[in-house]
């Protein structure tokens, strides 16, 4: 039984890098929405090391922190609530997800990598990081009761964000904020 999962494996890594290799260009526009493309380095690096991206996972990682700041400083200015930073597909749809999707890819790709990566990257990424992970830390307000259904994907995508730093910098004390959340969530699953 390992060995088939081990061979399955292998092939969905295979497929997976195949399709990720076949995209051309991650923009790096300082306007509009981010594109969900910003994880795709971040992704092959999960699937392979590759010395040639690790400049582009630090400079995800500073994108997305930059990106963080500015729906930071939205809300503040508003009043708002927090929310999470708007992301877009190739086709130009947005959904909450996105935001949470992209950043774990950037933080499980660096907590991999991160004794390859050279100092000055490793550093760029661990200065990027706590302001990166912010806005995914809304889940903060479930850790007693659960979001709304609607809200249980992104929930849990942030919530997942917030444990892969939490692990990284070994912060206990978000381990089991994310427990809380994570079984607020569960214990009362919506219609979807």
């Amino acid at each position: 039984m390992k060995q088939y999962f081990n061979q399955a494996g292998a092939m969905i890594s295979r497929t997976a890098l195949s399709a990720l290799d076949a995209v051309s260009e991650v923009p790096g526009r300082d306007d509009g929405p981010a594109s969900v493309l910003l994880g795709v380095p971040a992704a092959k690096l999960l699937l392979r090391d590759d010395p040639a991206l690790y400049q582009s996972l630090a400079s995800g990682m500073k994108r997305l922190a930059h990106l963080a700041g500015e729906t930071g400083d939205i809300a503040q200015a508003g009043g708002e609530a927090r929310g999470l930073p708007g992301m877009v597909d190739t086709q130009g749809h947005s959904r909450e997800v996105y935001w949470p999707l992209v950043l774990y890819l950037h933080l499980a790709a660096f907590a991999r990598r991160y004794e390859s990566v050279g100092a000055d990257l490793w550093g760029v990424c661990e200065d990027a990081m706590p302001r990166a992970v912010e806005p995914a830390r809304w889940v903060e307000d479930y850790a007693d009761t659960p979001p709304p259904p609607e809200r249980s994907a992104a929930s849990l995508w942030s919530a997942l964000c917030v444990l892969e730093q939490a692990v990284l910098a070994g912060r206990d004390v978000d381990v089991e904020l994310v427990d809380a959340v994570v079984h607020a969530v569960v214990s009362r699953p919506g219609p979807g």
